[in-house]
């Protein structure tokens, strides 16, 4: 039964291939030219530090854990070329990616995509849809996001023409790269990390049961009729569907809970928090309440991103803290008293004139107030 429901499959998988290769052959035609390929001797290491090691360009990402790698293009058409490749040797110690590139047409300005994906030895990426992604390009550049002082092992940087043989390494790619907890996580899991640019694991894998059963039926009962079929053969193809498409998860989920193990054991609440992608919000946090003495203080925050509010609100707790969700204004200036705290987070809908000392928000509405500190996070200010 086994062994019956494994062939059926293999001829949906080779059927599946087959149609997926002529229609993708009758849309993507022959490529317009061939792939380009940089090794670690085109490369240049513009941020980080330079290791010195053989066959690869190596850096450790810097304090603000970040890395740069740039390669020299010449007379690329990046329309030809959409998908990207990027080869490592062992897992480097990243958690997203900025592709940087310049063209002819743009000339100093850069152009950016950030990928919030954490790569394995391998990573293909597709640029097609990327806006931007097209004109002579005159340099390539990958920025690494991870901890400070993490190394990357880079061996070949690739720009592949789209073919049927690379389109089916993206799709495959697609679901097996690492990505790491999203605020998305607790709510959906979607099997891609590019919504609309890959097929979904269940539709590919509900498709293949379907071939794999109609093969099965349609057999049998050209082998030995009706009487010949055993439904359990097709709840063992159903079965072994679901697991694959389970296994995907699982293999993800192992990742995600072991970079939460390597982010967070061994550290106290406040050095979590720090290891978080909210680390700059929450060191804001700490400077306000470092910078307000007075124990029952009112501190209003006011911002249009209801994340950034709540977190914030969330950081300052148990101060007198008054966030209000999806209040794009401060209350009225009347509900205001002198000693009063206002903390703004950008972007606020709030115009603060340093000269006079006066913010303006809502209709028309004005507050006296005295700047204590202003960072690119936020500032705070204190009724007078």
């Amino acid at each position: 039964m086994l062994r019956t429901a494994l062939i059926c499959l293999a001829i949906a998988i080779a059927l599946l291939l087959s149609g997926y290769a002529i229609l993708g052959q009758k849309s993507a035609g022959e490529p317009a030219t061939t792939a380009k390929t940089w090794t670690n001797r085109d490369m240049d290491v513009l941020v980080g530090l330079p290791v010195n090691a053989r066959g690869v360009a190596a850096v450790r990402l810097d304090q603000s854990g970040r890395g740069v790698v740039e390669v020299a293009t010449r007379n690329i058409a990046l329309a030809d070329l959409p998908y990207l490749q990027l080869r490592f040797r062992g897992r480097p110690d990243v958690l997203a990616m900025i592709v940087g590139w310049r063209t002819e047409a743009s000339g100093r300005t850069i152009r950016n995509h950030r990928v919030g994906l954490s790569p394995g030895r391998e990573l293909w990426l597709d640029m097609g849809d990327v806006r931007h992604w097209q004109g002579q390009a005159t340099s390539l550049a990958v920025v690494f996001l991870g901890p400070p002082g993490g190394r990357v092992d880079l061996e070949t940087i690739s720009l592949r023409p789209r073919t049927i043989a690379s389109s089916l390494r993206v799709q495959l790619d697609d679901w097996l790269t690492f990505v790491p907890w999203r605020q998305s996580s607790i709510n959906a899991y979607i099997g891609v990390t590019a919504p609309g640019k890959t097929a979904y694991p269940v539709v590919v894998l509900t498709l293949l049961f379907i071939i794999a059963s109609m093969v099965y039926l349609t057999s049998t009962r050209l082998g030995r009729g009706r009487s010949g079929i055993r439904w359990s053969v097709v709840g063992v193809i159903f079965t072994l569907c679901w697991i694959a498409v389970d296994g995907l998860w699982q293999y993800r989920l192992t990742q995600q809970v072991t970079l939460t193990a390597e982010t967070f054991a061994g550290k106290n609440r406040e050095e979590k928090l720090l290891a978080t992608n909210d680390d700059y919000l929450f060191r804001f946090a700490q400077d306000v309440r470092q910078a307000i003495h007075t124990k029952d203080a009112r501190i209003f925050i006011n911002t249009t991103d209801d994340y950034l509010g709540m977190r914030s609100a969330y950081y300052l707790y148990p101060m007198n803290v008054f966030w209000e969700r999806h209040a794009r204004a401060l209350p009225a200036s009347k509900f205001f008293q002198r000693g009063d705290y206002i903390v703004l987070l950008n972007p606020a809908l709030a115009s603060l004139n340093s000269e006079t000392g006066e913010l303006t928000y809502g209709t028309g509405q004005i507050l006296k107030v005295r700047a204590i500190s202003s960072t690119n996070v936020g500032a705070l200010l204190e009724v007078i």
